[in-house]
């Protein structure tokens, strides 16, 4: 746990060396607050529904709108299971011809094994600057002996945690790498109405439930107008972002919905790492307000 005046961060080395909590004290808000998209039991309604099961002889294929009530068309298209929680910087090596949307519907194949694994302790430190913890693993992607090392550093002085991300090519021969790493957040409600939650990427702002790559992206924000509080992933230098809503379905009162659990934000580096060269990938979040977290003037 690192801690300052400003925000707290829960970091967990022995499940993939994440970030499962980032609290602003002053906006009083944990914006990593995100739920996983699972099955549920009502779900087999859906499935029933889509496959046109009966509900016995001499009846037809029932539809939704029979089975119970529903709020929109096409929900089954939401069933999406993800194979991880969605706490933030997992290590993903992805295939050269991925894309955003494999991610967004959890099809995309993981090429390295960090996914899921413990992380050493390789440094702890809480000096006058900085409290700090370094993970480190060492694994295999793409068939390739990898390093990866991740030091999370939280400031004693603003409310920004800055992540540094080293890959170091441990083998004897080149390896072309497809990395991203996720920042999965919320801002506590959905983003129905653009004018109050948004984000802001490339001079453009777009809407939070948006799916979306954008390439040479320096920094990004998301912010709730209602409440005065945003989050700003800024980037050593220019990478890829993907962005893309976790949706689901859930069960009210009224029927079947479809449910908004939080945004995405993956910055991707592709590159080939030569032998024994490294790799390092910077994202800061820094917490505030419209002011301090530079929120524009972007229609």
């Amino acid at each position: 746990l690192l801690a300052s005046n400003d925000a707290v961060a829960a970091v967990r080395p022995h499940r993939s060396a994440t970030l499962c909590e980032l609290d602003s004290r002053v906006g009083e808000t944990n914006f990593l607050s995100v739920l996983a998209r699972r099955r549920e039991g009502y779900h087999a309604k859906l499935d029933a529904a889509k496959s046109g099961a009966g509900s016995g002889a001499g009846d037809g294929p029932k539809s939704i709108h029979d089975i119970t009530a529903v709020k929109e068309e096409g929900l089954a298209d939401k069933l999406i299971v993800d194979s991880h929680d969605r706490a933030s910087f997992y290590d993903h090596f992805f295939d050269a011809d991925v894309a955003v949307e494999d991610v967004r519907r959890a099809r995309a194949v993981e090429r390295g094994d960090f996914v899921g694994a413990a992380y050493d302790i390789a440094g702890l430190d809480d000096g006058p600057e900085w409290a700090r913890v370094r993970c480190v693993r060492r694994g295999v992607a793409r068939g390739r002996d990898i390093e990866v090392e991740k030091r999370f550093s939280l400031s004693h002085h603003r409310p920004t945690l800055e992540v540094n991300i080293t890959l170091t090519n441990l083998s004897d021969e080149d390896l072309a790498v497809v990395y991203a790493t996720d920042v999965a957040f919320t801002l506590l409600a959905a983003p129905a109405d653009a004018s109050s939650r948004f984000a802001e990427v490339a001079g453009a702002r777009r809407s939070l439930a948006e799916t979306f790559s954008v390439a040479g992206v320096s920094s990004a924000v998301a912010f709730d107008a209602d409440r005065n509080v945003g989050l700003r992933a800024r980037f050593g230098a220019p990478l890829e972002l993907w962005q893309f809503a976790l949706e689901t379905v859930s069960q009210s009162e009224s029927g079947l919905e479809r449910t908004y659990q939080g945004t995405v934000w993956m910055p991707v580096w592709r590159g080939v790492l030569a032998p024994r060269r490294e790799q390092r990938i910077v994202v800061a979040l820094d917490l505030g307000n419209r002011e301090t977290v530079g929120v524009g003037a972007v229609a």
